[in-house]
């Protein structure tokens, strides 16, 4: 063998260029890439967090009845005991753990039983399960606070959830509150009822990827007290019209609205300022001409270092009878509140 390729985690870090099922083969070429590429895994992949907790034992599935279940089992119980785990298993486990750096909650709802067993590990043997954590997502059917706790940790960089009940992420995000200093990205879909997100929580917040079917204003005056937040992509499925005032953000650069109303769009967009904002995307937003003017006016005339705004399946409506309306919403954010209302009820 070349002497090159004894550098120390020289295939570590080639391997880390690779997928799971890449990694897997080159583990099967001999022990040493067996060894780098179960290191690359832990390190580089969105590892499950049910992999991980079978390295410490074996899982079974069980039914809400607490019945062995092995398909569609609503709880995972640990086959083990804490007896049966010694210091050395634990260390052993938590050298895995440590590696980890992205971790994917699928559906893992840990039962009552292996919940106080790996609190009792942890409180016997010591040690931190995710010392490197970067990027957490959760899965709409894995969202049980009791399980994601343990996956919780001040390392963390980025948070992705998706949540079909109303507002179960809030008992999460409340957890999240104290882990939350070095998040830079946070990616979030609610199918019902309204988060309890704040974004003033997470100084460092940079990206927000927001999608819901409830909103409301002081929501979006939310998002405005995240002082660094650079990039934000809003998605929201409702016909009111929020009232929204003079709502600053003071470091967003680029923002892209989808899938939404065009009053709702509108009252968002002219009660807000955006001094430092470079681009805007707005993507199947029913927008006249008229209104796709003022947003430019408005944008342009609010952000010196505006470039422009790109608009993607939009409405195009050319009516004479709206060009004054168009004018007038660019002035003011009430004006334009209002107008929007007027529009949306009568069809101005």
């Amino acid at each position: 063998m070349h002497d090159a390729l004894r550098i120390p985690e020289l295939f570590v870090t080639i391997f880390s260029f690779l997928d799971a099922s890449d990694l897997l083969s080159c583990a099967l070429v001999c022990k040493l890439w067996s060894e780098d590429a179960q290191i690359a895994r832990w390190k580089v992949c969105n590892v499950t967090l049910k992999a991980l907790l079978q390295r410490l034992a074996p899982i079974d599935g069980l039914d809400e009845d607490g019945l062995p279940d092995d398909l569609n089992g609503r709880y995972s119980k640990l086959r083990i005991n804490l007896k049966d785990v010694s210091s050395q298993d634990w260390k052993a486990f938590l050298s895995t753990t440590g590696q980890v750096t992205h971790l994917h909650v699928t559906r893992l709802c840990l039962h009552p039983s292996s919940v106080s067993l790996l609190q009792s590990l942890l409180s016997t043997y010591g040690g931190d399960l995710f010392p490197n954590l970067k990027s957490l997502e959760l899965d709409f059917d894995a969202i049980e606070v009791p399980t994601v706790a343990f996956t919780l940790s001040s390392s963390l960089r980025t948070f992705k959830a998706t949540s079909y009940g109303y507002d179960d992420l809030g008992p999460i995000l409340y957890r999240l509150h104290p882990h939350s200093v070095n998040i830079h990205t946070v990616d979030l879909w609610m199918e019902r009822g309204p988060s309890r997100f704040q974004p003033q929580f997470y100084p460092n917040l940079r990206t927000l990827k927001y999608a819901c079917k409830s909103f409301t204003g002081e929501a979006w005056a939310a998002f405005a007290e995240a002082p660094l937040l650079e990039d934000l992509e809003v998605t929201v499925n409702m016909s009111g019209i929020p009232i929204v005032h003079d709502v600053t953000f003071p470091a967003l650069k680029r923002l892209h609205m989808e899938d939404m109303e065009a009053g709702l769009t509108l009252a968002l967009v002219l009660g807000s300022h955006m001094p430092a904002l470079e681009v805007a995307s707005m993507e199947e937003i029913p927008l006249r001409k008229h209104h796709q003017s003022g947003l430019r006016q408005h944008l342009a005339d609010n952000s010196p270092t505006f470039k422009g705004i790109t608009l993607v399946d939009a409405e195009d409506v050319d009516d004479g009878r709206h060009s004054l309306i168009g004018t007038l919403m660019a002035v003011h954010p009430l004006i334009g509140f209002f107008l929007s209302m007027l529009r949306f009820f009568f069809g101005l």
